[in-house]
């Protein structure tokens, strides 16, 4: 007495597939589509705004610069990098190793990168100033002959680096400033 029905009334599958014949019918004519799946990522993030865009661009170009391979760096490779003090400076360290035969080997690694400053000013334009720690403990220094010649020094550098936006739009670090009062390694 309580069991259901093994078939369904035809009267009640035929006003159903009516029905969704129907419904299916005025989507295409109307153009309707299915909905969307929602996205597994959740809902969407807000834009970034241009001062966060400007800052991951400079911490972009701070680690492709650390990330060059030390004996190996090229002077069209700094100079889309570099600029300023820090192209000049770099172009003469390469030169003196290369006359030499000195080379540096290993990787330096950075941590803590913080846009701390930006602005405008006559002098460089558009700026921003950014703090990081230097990890040059990975690295060492190798003569002609292949003799380890790297001195004593620290391997924590707390550094301030200045970034100037050049023709194009593009960002290139124009300063490196060795700054333990930022206290970048602490």
């Amino acid at each position: 007495m309580h069991e259901r029905p093994r078939h369904r009334p035809r009267r009640v599958t035929g006003t159903l597939s009516g029905s969704l014949a129907l419904l299916l019918l005025s989507c295409v004519l109307s153009g309707c589509a299915a909905p969307e799946a929602p996205s597994p990522q959740g809902p969407p993030t807000p834009a970034l705004s241009q001062e966060q865009r400007d800052a991951a661009a400079f911490e972009d170009l701070y680690t492709r610069y650390v990330d060059l391979p030390l004996d190996e760096e090229t002077e069209d490779e700094l100079r889309g990098l570099l600029t300023g003090r820090a192209l000049e400076s770099d172009l003469e360290s390469l030169a003196s190793d290369r006359a030499s035969g000195r080379r540096i080997v290993g990787e330096e690694t950075f941590r803590g990168f913080s846009v701390t400053d930006r602005g405008d000013d006559q002098e460089s334009g558009e700026y921003m100033v950014a703090q990081a720690c230097l990890d040059v403990g990975g690295t060492r220094f190798v003569d002609a002959g292949g003799t380890d010649v790297t001195p004593q020094r620290e391997a924590l550098l707390s550094l301030q680096i200045k970034a100037v936006r050049v023709e194009g739009g593009d960002w290139r670090i124009s300063d490196f400033v060795r700054n333990d009062e930022v206290r970048a390694c602490a």
